[in-house]
């Protein structure tokens, strides 16, 4: 029977931690007692060895060392009996022990009564023990393919392109990598997105079947954390594209920006990164946390700006897909030390399946349809476009045929109806503001 709460404080009381804890009636331990901690132990000893070699078998380490030992133990120990049963050395009888656990054919060699009934007992002894050895085996087998099957394996690849997050622009994404990466002969892109990587296999087979030699390899997983960021290689991938996967723009830019801090923890991180921004105004935020290496794009504005110039001008949006996009002609940076001191008119005769358009010079700034007097400077870009970036090089023209620099452009006569009509044509709004030309 409890006593009252009164009668408990009164005749005393424990103190464990910061508590007070009530002594009870038939407690015969002294309060002074209770207060030592090895006097009140937390549990039997027998509860704690268990507890050890539960957590100690757990893993696979602890496994394989468990049945090794066992395995030694009992061919050891078990080597007396058969000694005395078929009257052997001891080394014979310890492998006699291991044949009768192993293989049940050498029972044969039994001949009397006491060596068969051995015998007998050592391999059911073997059949539990490699049961056991079985039923471990198939658990690492299986914990395997389950981490190949989730996608939570290490990627170990270089100079790939990595994709952070999953939306519809995922597939599209991955279709003009596979483009750009044909004439190399194919690539590699991972994608690591918290989706189930069954899911992300299943819509890229379907709505991407050709893929003209690149690799896709997905991996499940929060492109939040630095584990996961590691486990796809992202230090070592040759560019990282961030997508925003957030219906609302502040939560997708939020979680955009978290993204590439996370990325910037990353010791030597070689590839540039490309983050997919929402909302216009998150992105001087954006940018002044990713740093140089981080180039922005906020494609929401710019497709709404394509899709409204696209439909005041019929025709403009197959100029945009064939400029803008791998699969046809494309714009191309490179250096060509052939090249300098060549003037800027003159290089239309230097590449026959290119067209200069400008250069980059050494500062990094673009400079479109620049004088056609000015020389390539060492260390400068040349800006053309061209079908692939291994289909065009620079060569001498030939010092036999005229070659001329155009100092103005032809003028063409027309009506004043002609000129009418043009001036209603809004030509400076067919084309958004210039953007950076594409790299690999």
């Amino acid at each position: 029977m409890v006593a009252p709460a009164d009668e408990i404080l009164s005749r005393g009381t424990t103190s464990v931690g910061n508590a007070l804890v009530p002594i009870l009636e038939g407690d015969v331990t002294p309060p002074d007692e209770l207060d030592q901690p090895h006097m009140v132990p937390l549990m039997r000893w027998h509860d704690r060895w268990w507890y050890l070699v539960d957590t100690f078998i757990s893993t696979n380490q602890g496994q394989a060392i468990l049945l090794v030992v066992v395995c030694v133990v009992m061919a050891f120990s078990l080597g007396p009996i058969v000694q005395v049963a078929g009257h052997n050395p001891y080394g014979d009888s310890v492998w006699r022990v291991w044949t009768y656990m192993t293989d049940t054919g050498t029972q044969n060699h039994a001949e009397t009564h006491e060596q068969k009934a051995v015998a007998f007992f050592l391999t059911i002894i073997g059949f539990v023990y490699f049961a056991v050895v079985v039923a471990f085996v198939v658990d690492s087998i299986r914990e395997k393919m389950d981490q190949l099957k989730h996608g939570r394996t290490t990627v170990v690849e270089i100079n790939h392109t990595l994709l952070l997050g999953w939306s519809d622009k995922a597939i599209p994404f991955i279709q003009e990598i596979c483009h750009a990466n044909e004439s190399e002969g194919g690539g590699v892109v991972v994608v690591l997105a918290d989706m189930s990587n069954d899911s992300m296999a299943a819509t890229c087979d379907s709505q991407l079947p050709t893929r003209l030699g690149t690799r896709v390899i997905y991996r499940t997983g929060n492109p939040l954390l630095v584990t996961d960021l590691n486990m796809v290689s992202a230090h070592t991938a040759r560019s990282i594209c961030i997508l925003g996967t957030d219906h609302d723009s502040g939560k997708s830019d939020a979680n955009l920006l978290r993204v590439i801090l996370a990325i910037n923890s990353l010791p030597e991180v070689k590839g540039h990164v490309v983050a997919d921004t929402s909302d216009i105004d998150n992105e001087a935020l954006i940018q002044l946390v990713g740093g140089a290496n981080l180039e922005t794009l906020v494609s929401n504005d710019i497709m709404g700006r394509l899709i409204i110039l696209c439909s005041r001008s019929p025709g403009l949006a197959k100029v945009y897909a064939t400029l803008l996009g791998f699969s046809g002609n494309e714009f191309y940076f490179e250096v060509w030390p052939e090249c300098v001191g060549v003037p800027f008119a003159q290089l239309t005769h230097w590449f026959r399946d290119a067209i200069p358009i400008g250069y980059r010079d050494v500062k990094g700034h673009v400079h479109l349809l620049p004088a056609m007097g000015h020389r390539m400077q060492p260390g400068e870009a040349l800006l053309v476009l061209a079908e692939d970036n291994d289909s065009y090089k620079p060569k001498a023209p030939d010092t036999a045929s005229p070659t001329t620099t155009p100092t103005s452009m032809p003028t063409v006569q027309t009506s004043k109806a002609d000129t009418k009509s043009a001036e209603k044509v809004p030509t400076g709004d067919l084309f958004p503001p210039p953007m950076k030309p594409k790299t690999r």
